[in-house]
């Protein structure tokens, strides 16, 4: 069996938040190439991992068997090593690598936790913005060409499997080269491919740092819509330009740390339901709910019970569309939490409480809290 080691330097803008969004302490790469896809027939003939030194210094290790003979020891010595590090970094390892080590372990009798761990799945998370990256798929180096990361391996696992046998028999050198850097070139792929945890990030609608620029945000009105074009900084960096529009009508390109977005606005007549039905009349002429302190001076042929559904009354004015709903207290304004502070807006609806809006006012511009809770919100709709 071989073992080759080596130090690795890989500079990776620090606003990028290398291992920011990897929860643990001492996280390690790990790789595998096997002889098949079934444990129960396949071996695992090498295995890569690499542990982060410092910020820019990596150490990188590889196993490989010279014969199925050595896949025990190589198994022996991969469980050791890394038996203090934590979590086990992966590209669709909880489906297949970890469950194959632990499998091969198992029926070798060697006493190893290779699952059952803290993993993390970075295959897992890129599913969760597929779609807001437009990614056909999430195999590695579909992720690796959104990002622009060049490889010089043309391999696949599935086609090193004779190339591996070739190399057990004659030992050739120039094929142990071709076995190691693709396996190499998968591990140290994970590196570059931590940026698409951030574009996950935002799809999982987590919390964000943002300013809106000091380029003036304007409108674009029309008969009755408009759209509000907004520029954004990102504390986050993203690397690759990210170009979406949902259902709803927002638009927006994402890159590096500006977001510039396209909102709609509603210019019309909306609905604002009223707290306690039970103390207001509907008035179907009108299309209005009115307190019963008033309605009780008007005639019981145009008034009747306000429902829950009935209980508004109108406004006109210019709406922004909320991208998710958002709960009333009985003072008829919402109680979505933004951080510390409630949400404190007006909620107007233009039918039956499909879509929530609230009013759109110029200061509304400087509610940071409000544009971070509503980013996340429509970045949450592009799964």
């Amino acid at each position: 069996m071989k073992i080759i080691t080596k130090e690795i330097r890989h500079d990776t803008p620090r606003e990028s938040g290398l291992f920011r969004r990897i929860p643990g302490p001492k996280p390690i790469f790990i790789d595998i190439e096997t002889t098949g896809l079934s444990p129960e027939r396949a071996r695992v003939y090498l295995v890569g991992c690499l542990h982060p030194l410092d910020d820019s210094r990596f150490q990188f290790l590889q196993w490989l068997s010279e014969s199925p003979l050595e896949e025990r020891k190589l198994l022996t010595e991969v469980s050791a090593y890394i038996q203090d590090f934590s979590p086990l970094v992966h590209f669709n390892g909880d489906r297949f690598d970890l469950p194959f080590l632990q499998q091969r372990a198992d029926e070798l009798g060697i006493p190893a936790a290779f699952t059952g761990r803290d993993s993390f799945d970075i295959y897992l998370r890129a599913k969760k913005c597929r779609t807001l990256c437009a990614l056909p798929n999430c195999k590695q180096k579909t992720i690796e060409a959104f990002l622009g990361i060049h490889r010089e391996d043309q391999y696949d696992g599935g086609r090193l499997i004779p190339v591996y046998h070739e190399y057990v028999k004659t030992g050739d050198a120039r094929l142990e080269h071709l076995l190691l850097l693709h396996n190499e070139e998968d591990v140290t792929g994970m590196l570059q491919l931590l940026p698409i945890l951030s574009y996950a990030g935002l799809a999982d609608g987590d919390e964000m740092s943002i300013q809106i620029t000091e380029e003036a945000p304007s409108v674009i009105a029309g008969n009755d819509a408009s759209e509000l074009l907004l520029s954004f900084r990102l504390k986050e960096f993203y690397p690759s330009r990210v170009q979406f529009q949902t259902a709803e009508g927002w638009y927006g390109i994402l890159q590096d740390h500006a977001l510039r977005m396209r909102i709609p606005l509603m210019r019309g007549e909306l609905r604002y339901y009223l707290p306690d039905p039970a103390n207001y009349y509907y008035l179907p002429e009108e299309d209005t709910a009115i307190h019963k302190s008033v309605g009780e001076f008007v005639d019981k042929a145009y008034r009747r019970q306000a429902t829950e559904k009935t209980c508004y009354i109108k406004k006109m004015g210019c709406f922004l569309p909320l991208p998710e709903n958002v709960e009333r207290k009985s003072s008829g304004r919402s109680r979505k939490n933004l951080g510390n502070e409630n949400f404190g807006k007006e909620i107007f609806y233009p039918d039956e409480k499909k879509t929530p809006y609230c009013e759109y006012q110029p200061e509304l511009l400087a509610d940071a809290d409000f544009w971070n809770w509503y980013l996340r919100g429509v970045f949450r709709r592009i799964r």
